[in-house]
């Protein structure tokens, strides 16, 4: 399964004296996560083509995309599935599109995905840093206070989460 993701980084100035506005590099405690897209593949081996079983998109709705209710969002995943590319890598595949209702439900429910189609090998561009590492932090990083409202919505192991290892009970 590969996974990728999109962080929309902070605007800022790269310097003092510098009045060009430029992206800064996504920074875990800073940057949430907007959207992953993910690939479920099947590689029959023998030099055959890989098979695409699944392609799939979760997202974080922008505060404009919410002002028309959940139908307007409902109507936006749609809109999304039918605009992404019909083909990955050559192939034809399904496309499932989903919105989430905050960064948590997104990691959630991607955590969920995999877990669910238990693929033998995660990869991502930038495993450490700006794929799968990142995801990790981000689930580590919003246990702390974060958000306008600056409320703690407990901490998700990604790097357990995404794993093998079974999930143990919390001991009381």
């Amino acid at each position: 399964m590969s996974i990728e993701i999109h962080v929309q980084c902070r605007t800022g100035k790269a310097g003092v004296n510098d009045s060009k506005v430029i992206a800064m590099k996504p920074i875990a405690n800073k940057d949430m996560v907007s959207a992953v897209v993910y690939v479920y593949s099947k590689d029959p081996g023998g030099g055959e083509k890989i098979k695409v079983i699944e392609r799939g998109c979760i997202f974080v709705p922008v505060e404009a995309e919410l002002k028309g209710g959940e139908e307007r969002t409902g109507s936006l995943s749609k809109r999304i599935g039918i605009e992404l590319p019909p083909r990955t890598m050559g192939v034809a595949s399904a496309m499932i599109v989903e919105s989430a209702r905050d960064e948590k439900q997104l990691l959630l429910r991607l955590a969920s995905i995999v877990r669910w189609k238990d693929p033998d090998m995660l990869i991502s561009w930038d495993t450490q840093g700006a794929g799968l590492g990142y995801l990790i932090e981000r689930g580590a990083l919003i246990g702390k206070t974060t958000g306008p409202n600056k409320n703690a919505v407990g901490e998700i192991d990604l790097a357990r989460l995404l794993g093998r290892i079974p999930i143990a009970k919390k001991e009381r």
